[in-house]
């Protein structure tokens, strides 16, 4: 699910009742506000320097009993939002009453504006963000390039540098939004970070729930874990799950993202774990995107370890396809449900077919009973 946070960057406490998220439907003529459901109007209070954060929150089952929204995203919300669920069926109910469609997949990715209402009763967009318009009809010109990215909302997350202070007010026939997604990450007001939607409850940035001049600060919360920070390099203990799970052996400052890169070997593309070459690159947002691309090396398996995991394949189901797809045909859990657990395995699955695509440490024997 996706999220909006807002900074207050002002030197005063500010009435959130006076503000209200809008997200303008893609189809529609860009000023009509059609319905309830793409409009949000706030409530508390939000000092000095803190950060509201909104988020979406998707609940279902999937194949392996697991929620499918991101709960550690949801946990540091100031207010999550339910959309109209479709999951594990077409339930198409939402508890929100407002804005329940305002953080659904594809909406997340238009444009976005805040609404400040006077004390007179009237209101003024004050900030606005993927605001592009046509000025002759005003409807949503679409996507465009933010800092050189093309269609950046698509696939990244955009954090503002610490260093803008005020919003993007609209005009009646203008926008400024040329002016603030810029050319490059230099004059651009956004930094975009590619991030991964593929695990649903993995780890999440460290970029929401805060907002300042960060740094990267990044230390080993795993013994077998160590850092070169000018190299820049890790070496990984063997077993260590690719993208998000490497963050669990991580402590990393506020304001801080990152990307897992597999190293791009056919050979190597079996692992689910970490293999050396690949590449962690870690971001901090503050006035300017710090980046630090982190070799990874694995260490040999403790002689001991008795550990299993998935291994996947390549199909070509698509004669036409070159590339084809990667399949993993069962899934590996730690004490889940209840138990160690190997899933996905069919009715009369070979015991050679079932070991070829597992993986074990090394050292490990086993035995099927």
């Amino acid at each position: 699910m996706n999220y909006v946070e807002l900074t207050n960057m002002g030197d005063s406490a500010l009435d959130l009742s006076n503000f209200a998220l809008e997200n303008y439907k893609t189809s529609q003529e860009y000023w009509i506000l059609e319905d309830r459901a793409f409009h949000l109007r706030l409530n508390g209070t939000l000092a000095p320097g803190a950060s509201y954060l909104i988020s979406g929150v998707l609940e279902g089952l999937s194949a392996e009993g697991l929620k499918v929204y991101r709960p550690k995203l949801a946990a540091i919300s100031d207010r999550t939002i339910y959309p109209l669920e479709t999951l594990p069926v077409e339930i198409h109910d939402s508890i929100s009453a407002e804005g329940f469609q305002i953080l659904t997949l594809w909406a997340a990715k238009g444009p976005y504006a805040i609404r400040y209402y006077t004390p007179a009763g009237d209101s003024i967009i004050i900030d606005a963000v993927n605001h592009s318009m046509t000025d002759d009809d005003f409807k949503w010109d679409g996507l465009l390039s933010v800092a050189g990215v093309p269609e950046a909302a698509l696939t990244h997350v955009l954090v503002r540098k610490f260093s803008i202070k005020q919003g993007v007010p609209l005009g009646l026939h203008e926008s400024n939004w040329d002016a603030a997604r810029g050319t490059d990450i230099n004059d651009s007001e956004w930094m975009p970070i590619l991030h991964n939607e593929i695990d649903p409850v993995g780890n999440i940035f460290r970029t929401p729930g805060n907002h300042g001049d960060f740094h990267i600060d990044v230390q080993s919360a795993n013994p077998d874990l160590t850092i070169d920070i000018d190299a820049p390099s890790m070496t990984v203990p063997w077993g260590i799950v690719r993208g998000d799970y490497i963050i669990d052996e991580l402590t990393l400052g506020d304001g801080m993202a990152w990307l897992y890169i597999e190293k791009p070997s056919l050979k190597d593309s079996v692992h689910n774990i970490c293999q050396t070459g690949d590449y962690l690159t870690l971001y901090a947002c503050g006035n300017v995107l710090e980046q630090k691309d982190f070799a990874l090396n694995v260490s040999d398996p403790a002689v001991d370890m008795a550990e299993v995991f998935p291994l996947s394949y390549k199909e070509f189901p698509d004669p036409a396809d070159p590339e084809g797809i990667w399949l993993t045909p069962h899934y590996v859990t730690e004490e889940m449900p209840v138990i160690d657990t190997i899933g996905n395995v069919l009715f009369a699955t070979r015991i050679d077919s079932l070991y070829k695509y597992l993986e074990k440490a090394p050292d490990a024997t086993w035995e099927i009973i």
